[in-house]
This record gives C-alpha cells, structure tokens and sequence, in this order.
C-alpha cells in the first residue's frame, strides 16, 4: 500500500510539472499571450527569411516562386524598422534584396517596387554575400586522425586549475557553438557566464548544491533556448532539442580552447527553476537547459570516470 501512495505521488508531480511546463509554452510562444512584439516579429522574420532562402536553392523554381512569403516579410521588417535597423532587421532586408534577383522571383509590381524601395533607401545595409544562398561540397582539408583525436580526448572533468577564464576563450567557444543547426535557423540559444563566487554558490545551492566539487569551477555557464522562437504543439520540445545540440557544441568549443567542462544536469521543478531564473537574471521567456561548469585543464593529468561507450546502439535497417 506504502508503495502505491508513493507511486501516486510522483505520479502527482510529475504531472503538476507537465502542466507548468504547457502554461509556460502557451504564454511564451511566437503567439503567445505574453510574448512582446519585438520577439514575435523576430521569430516571423526568421523563419519567412529561413523559408526563401531555401527556395533559392533549388534548381528548378516554378516562376513567381515565393510571391506570399516575400510580401509578408516586406510587411514583418517595415513593422520591425520601429525597433531599429539592427541584425534582424538586415536579414529580412538583405533576404528581400538576393530574392528579387532571383530571375524566377516574383514579377509583381507592387512587391517588386516595395523591394526595390526599401533596399535603396537602406542600400548601406546590403551584404549580398553574407545572405541568401552559398555552394557547399565535401570538406577535404581536415585530418581524420587529428579530429578523432580531438572528440576521444575530452571527458568530464571536475577538477581545475584555479585560474580566471578569459573572455577571449569563453567567445572562441561560442564561435563553436553559434554555428550549430537549429530549426529553421531560429538560433533560439543563449550562453549566460557567471565568474563572481556569491553567484555562483546561490545557483549552486538551488541545483540541489555544490557536491563536492561544482563550487570550485572559475566559470560557469548556463544554457538557455528561447520559447518565443517555437509555436504550434508539434514544436513544444524543440527548444529542448535546440538547446542541446547547442550544448554540446559549446563544449566542444570549450575543449578546442583548453578549457575542461563538465555538466550538471538542471533540476527541472517548477518552483526551483523560478527561483533560478531570478537568480540567474534570465527572461521567462527562455528556459535553462543545461549547466556547465568549467576551468582550465590542470597542469597534472587527473582522475576522471572512464565512461565506458558501448557499441550495440547503432541499428541498420534496409
């Protein structure tokens, strides 16, 4: 009987956990009720920008290709100019631009003179080069070995050289990570660095504490995946999906500049995480993924886990 009530229990709260997480999804996604403007038209330019872009590629376009999805992101970044000409702005605009000289593009007149205007007025915002489409092919300048290598010699470490990180290596890092695949290049992932030492031993205490050895890192990372960027229930767990790959690529990144890592999985209950975003100073509107504690490698080798991979996970089906 004892283990039945327990079993309830958990039951309970898992539940109670679920229904946090949907009311925070439904606040907070693109057409969320507390989702502000600016990022509900961000997250449209992005994914009406993705969208052309991929219909560049193609070799063979039907003519007038992409006439609706063009006219409403003409209409997103005149909307979007009242926040200022910034990143997003210029890739609406230079999106725009590439799609108008696409000989398949529409022909409308009142597109084709909206286009034309508003990159002319803003012609100093043109990158040509850095939007639209590229070519790509095999990569052949690498060395197998040296990469092996590379993946094979990093492992979770807890232990580090009591030494300030720097900022030049930490931005090196997410030079890595930025460039990790994210669903229709939304780039929803954020890196939060915190170095000062009652900081980190508050977010510490909230995460079920130091264990032994959390509290000794120089650094520690938060990872975040924004919901505003999401919509519709077929994408409720992608921001969870982003924001790993992302992680994971950041650590890699960390290792590439010398820097051990470690991570330390994030207690997921409602009232922990509140708290943990006052602490932390991050948006509702974005969720924590992940921790990650780092340092730079010690000058001695040091005792890690050996982590044992097996080899029975990969499955080839005709």
């Amino acid at each position: 009987m004892k283990n039945i009530l327990r079993l309830l229990i958990e039951v309970a709260k898992e539940i109670r956990e679920f229904y946090y997480d949907a009311i925070s999804y439904a606040r907070y996604n693109i057409v969320g009720l507390r989702t502000p403007d600016k990022e509900r038209l961000i997250s449209q330019i992005l994914l009406i920008s993705h969208s052309l872009e991929k219909g560049m590629c193609f070799i063979n376009k039907k003519s007038n290709w992409g006439e609706a999805k063009a006219k409403n992101l003409l209409c997103l970044i005149n909307k979007y100019e009242h926040y200022g000409r910034d990143e997003y702005y210029r890739l609406g605009l230079n999106v725009l631009y590439k799609y108008l000289l696409d000989k398949d593009s529409s022909k409308e007149k009142v597109l084709v003179d909206g286009i034309k205007a508003i990159t002319t007025k803003y012609k100093t915002l043109l990158s040509p080069k850095e939007y639209g489409v590229r070519r790509v092919g095999e990569c052949k300048a690498f060395d197998k070995k040296q990469i092996i290598e590379f993946f094979s010699t990093r492992a979770s470490v807890r232990f580090y050289k009591e030494e300030n990180v720097s900022t030049d290596d930490i931005i090196n890092a997410y030079e890595i990570a930025k460039l990790t695949p994210t669903a229709c290049n939304r780039q929803t992932c954020k890196v939060y660095v915190y170095k000062d030492e009652t900081i980190k031993k508050q977010i510490l205490d909230n995460q079920l504490g130091d264990q032994g050895w959390a509290g000794k890192a120089p650094v520690l990372f938060v990872i975040t995946a924004d919901l505003s960027r999401f919509c519709g229930t077929y994408e409720h767990s992608q921001a969870l999906i982003d924001g790993g790959l992302f992680a994971m690529n950041f650590v890699w990144g960390l290792h590439l500049n010398h820097i051990a890592s470690c991570f330390k999985m994030f207690i997921r209950e409602h009232h922990l995480q509140k708290r943990f975003q006052q602490i932390c100073d991050i948006p509702e509107n974005e969720i924590p993924i992940v921790l990650v504690l780092g340092g730079y490698y010690k000058e001695e080798q040091i005792m890690c886990p050996m982590s044992h991979r097996f080899d029975n996970q990969i499955i080839f089906k005709n």
